[in-house]
C-alpha cells in the first residue's frame, strides 16, 4: 500500500452538506510462479464534506464516525 499527503483545508471553514459512500474494492494479490494469485473483495467507506474535504477508511467504520464528528458543521 502506498499513502500519500494532502493539503489541509481550512480550520475555519464550515460545511452544510455531507454524502457518505462505500462499496467495494477488488485487489489483486502478487504474482506466484504459477500466474496471478486470486483476488480479494474489501468494504471502503467515504464521507465527502461538501465536495472539498473527503475522509476514507478501509475496514475501520469507528475512524470514520470519530472523523465525522470532528469536523466543524454549521447549524
Amino acid at each position: 500500500m502506498q499513502g500519500s499527503e494532502f493539503a489541509c483545508w481550512s480550520e475555519l471553514s464550515t460545511f452544510r452538506l455531507m454524502s457518505v459512500d462505500g462499496g467495494k474494492v477488488r485487489l489483486r494479490t502478487d504474482f506466484s510462479e504459477v500466474g496471478p494469485g486470486p483476488c480479494e473483495w474489501r468494504d471502503y467507506k467515504t464521507v465527502s464534506l461538501h465536495g472539498e474535504v473527503c475522509g476514507a477508511y478501509f475496514q475501520d467504520n469507528v475512524a470514520l464516525v470519530e472523523w465525522v464528528k470532528k469536523q466543524p458543521f454549521t447549524a
